[in-house]
């Protein structure tokens, strides 16, 4: 049985995650040529996102079966209804579906492609690498990363040591470390 707060999140993010992968599938349309330019002639166009289209169209299918699957299972007939609806509609039913035994497998189809839509657009769902980073504590070098929050909550944290620090806090103690290991001049 899965955690509801998680089908709901997974939920409530493929509107954002369809309309980002719409968004990349021709953003942007046109490319400045340095080419020479002809009267006339036809622009340079960037080709379509080939991976983003097929990634928007597998997002959209896996979202209208868990839909239908999940009108199946409270015995009505399915009806035509946009993305959204349907993920209103997955999100309101969560407490009894995500009971049956059908519903993992589904939670993993449309988690796995929520997280697919994410990665082609750009957007990180983990904690960004910072590779040139030392530690304060433990003195490594790379293996640092930042867990970005809500803009409250960043912390960089430490791989190897498993330390961690608030943006500021972090900051003094590089500062910190630099100053006492440095050679006094």
């Amino acid at each position: 049985m899965s955690d509801r707060s998680e089908v709901v999140q997974i939920l409530s993010d493929i509107p954002e995650a369809f309309a980002s992968l719409l968004h990349a599938v021709s953003a942007p349309k046109r490319v400045r040529s340095s080419g020479v330019k002809v009267a006339g002639g036809t622009r340079d166009y960037v080709p379509l996102n080939v991976d983003a289209d097929a990634a928007a169209q597998k997002l959209k299918r896996e979202v209208f079966r868990a839909h239908r699957k999940v009108s199946e299972f409270f015995g009505e007939t399915p009806q035509p209804v946009s993305l959204s609806i349907a993920c209103a509609d997955l999100t309101r039913w969560c407490d009894i579906w995500t009971r049956a035994d059908f519903a993992d497998e589904l939670i993993a189809g449309l988690k796995q492609q929520v997280s697919r839509a994410w990665k082609l657009c750009g957007r990180s769902e983990g904690p960004t690498q910072l590779p040139q980073t030392v530690c304060p504590a433990c003195l490594s070098l790379g293996g640092m990363v930042l867990h970005e929050g809500n803009g409250e909550d960043e912390r960089y944290a430490c791989e190897k040591c498993g330390m961690s620090w608030e943006p500021s806090d972090y900051h003094q103690a590089v500062t910190d470390v630099l100053s006492r290991l440095s050679p006094a001049a």
